[in-house]
């Protein structure tokens, strides 16, 4: 399997068009015409010319033996006979398979045999299309594939440089007279620079890391010239300093409690742990909504407790030096299940408010909670089997600062350029704002807002509050040229994080990229300090600039 992988991964490198074939398939819906092999209504190899037409170039259809190929059906063998005797040919990259259906024989090596200038034991490099060429830089190490899709009058190329690390370069040759590049993310359509060689026209590209590029060859049209080379740019002196602000308040997740079960009170217990304990308590091997699959409704079935059944599960936080208390909110998700207490006092949720999520209740805490320990308490009453614990979250001004146990709740600071997480942002999942000044003046001339070391899964850009685009990929760079007014001017950047310092993965052993309901599942038997929490480091690190070059 891994070699077969390997195989399909280098052939997409090369650049090689190709399909995958299945047995059962080619037995049922296949057919040899010549040197074609027909499958369905897809024809492979030279295409049929009405008497008396010119015949193409078009190469006698292939097929290909793999790595691994070890045994082909009988019916495989057939059709490959009659399309051999055809014309057609076999591209091995294995010696002459040694079973047939199954069992031991000599067809292989007798078809290979008697077909010796068709039966070909070849490099990928052989597979080639003539009317489609792409030639890679050798300085350029990314990591670069391709989809071609051939259209009436021309042919639809899209470049991908699938490496985050390493640019990816080389010139495209096809058969057409000019090139158009469309631009999936705006919708710009417009001449992509050109040159003619015979009967082909050839472009240069340069994708950066994670760069793609859409092309449109058409066999009509001129080539568009190539651009002259801008200049490099020169950075303008902001007129302020950099203004930074979050976008929406602070938050804080809580995800250990004390569970008390009938008269029984454990403490620090990660509520996954606190989970499973709930269920198994109450008759359940396990929780039911995370190992099982709902059969109509047996799991619904089981929802008969006691009246005197249920738990309750009290999250704690610290609060010291917040001299505003009255922003703070607490959020608890599902609300009809449960009676929420803060401090001891019943609360009610906000009508019609909900965050994240519909299911997700906001709640007013501020009035009761104190300087130093508090305590959200849920209580479920009798015991139900939608009653699956799940974190608290406590919304606010505030900032946060680790602590041995967690976190502790704290007067918000003032916000620079670095990493959200060192400033009192830990768990923090939306955007924040970086803002400055600049007296700029229109002209011939083009500005950019060009970004240094930054860490999100995006960043916006405004001109004097209007939306001027997004910088989601390198170059990170934008052009704001159509935007900037004379004389001052506000620019944006605002940076987008993610849920995950939210909602995690926290602990644990965590594969960047990759969240599953297993990765929930593993944690500290008792809260770990604040800063032992994996989080990434969002920010903009480096204060943006914005560059201006001469000319058009």
């Amino acid at each position: 399997g891994r070699a077969f992988q390997e195989f399909l991964n280098r052939l997409e490198s090369e650049q090689v068009e190709y399909d995958l074939g299945s047995e059962n398939i080619l037995r049922d819906r296949a057919r040899v015409s010549g040197a074609n092999l027909v499958v369905g209504q897809r024809s492979y190899g030279v295409v049929v010319q009405p008497p008396g037409a010119v015949v193409g170039q078009r190469p006698p259809g292939v097929v290909v033996l793999p790595p691994g190929t070890e045994n082909l059906d009988a019916a495989t063998v057939k059709l490959l006979a009659a399309f051999l005797k055809g014309g057609g040919k076999v591209l091995s990259f294995v010696d002459p398979p040694r079973y047939g259906t199954g069992a031991e024989c000599d067809w292989g090596r007798e078809l290979a045999a008697q077909y010796q200038l068709s039966w070909l034991k070849a490099e990928s490099k052989v597979l080639g299309s003539p009317d489609f060429e792409i030639a890679r830089a050798s300085t350029a190490m990314g990591k670069l594939f391709h989809q071609r899709r051939t259209l009436d009058g021309g042919q639809l190329v899209f470049l991908v440089n699938s490496s985050l690390e390493e640019r990816a370069a080389g010139s495209l040759k096809a058969v057409g007279r000019s090139v158009t590049r469309l631009d999936p993310f705006t919708g710009n359509i417009e001449p992509y620079p050109a040159r003619i060689s015979g009967s082909m026209v050839e472009s240069d590209f340069e994708l950066p890391p994670a760069g793609s590029l859409l092309l449109l060859v058409s066999n009509t049209g001129q080539p568009a010239p190539k651009p002259a080379v801008q200049a490099a740019g020169r950075a303008v002196a902001a007129a302020s300093e950099i203004s930074v602000k979050r976008v929406t308040p602070n938050t804080l997740a809580l995800d250990y409690c004390d569970l008390k079960l009938g008269a029984e009170i454990e403490r620090g217990l990660y509520y996954y742990v606190a989970q499973e304990k709930i269920f198994k308590h109450h008759g359940l091997g396990t929780n039911p909504w995370n190992t099982a699959v709902q059969y109509k409704t047996s799991i619904l079935d089981q929802d008969k407790f006691a009246p005197d059944s249920g738990f309750e599960a009290t999250f704690h936080f610290e609060v010291a030096g917040l001299a505003d208390k009255s922003t703070l909110r607490a959020v608890v998700e599902r609300p009809q299940l449960w009676k929420v207490a803060i401090n001891g006092r019943t609360i009610e949720p906000r009508k019609g408010e909900w965050w994240l999520d519909r299911a997700f209740a906001v709640f007013d805490i501020a009035a009761h909670v104190v300087e130093g320990p508090n305590a959200l308490t849920l209580t479920a009453r009798p015991m139900s089997i939608h009653a699956e614990l799940e974190p608290v979250y406590i919304l606010g001004e505030f900032g946060l600062v680790s602590q041995p146990a967690g976190w502790r709740i704290t007067a918000a600071p003032a916000l620079k350029t670095g990493a959200w997480k060192e400033q009192g942002l830990p768990m923090y999942p939306d955007a924040v704002s970086y803002s400055r000044t600049y007296q700029l003046k229109r002209g011939p001339g083009r500005f950019k807002v060009r970004l240094g070391a930054w860490h999100g899964t995006l960043a916006e850009v405004r001109v004097n509050g209007k939306p001027a685009g997004v910088i989601g990929w390198q170059p990170y760079e934008l052009d704001i040229t159509g935007l900037v007014a004379d004389g001052s001017n506000r620019i944006d950047v605002v940076v987008y994080g993610s849920l995950k310092n939210l909602l995690g993965p926290h602990h644990g052993k965590i594969s960047k990229g990759l969240v599953s309901p297993q990765s929930f599942r593993s944690a500290p038997a008792q809260p770990p300090a604040g800063a032992a929490y994996d989080l990434e480091g969002y920010g903009l690190m480096d204060e943006f600039q914005v560059v201006a070059t001469a000319g058009r």
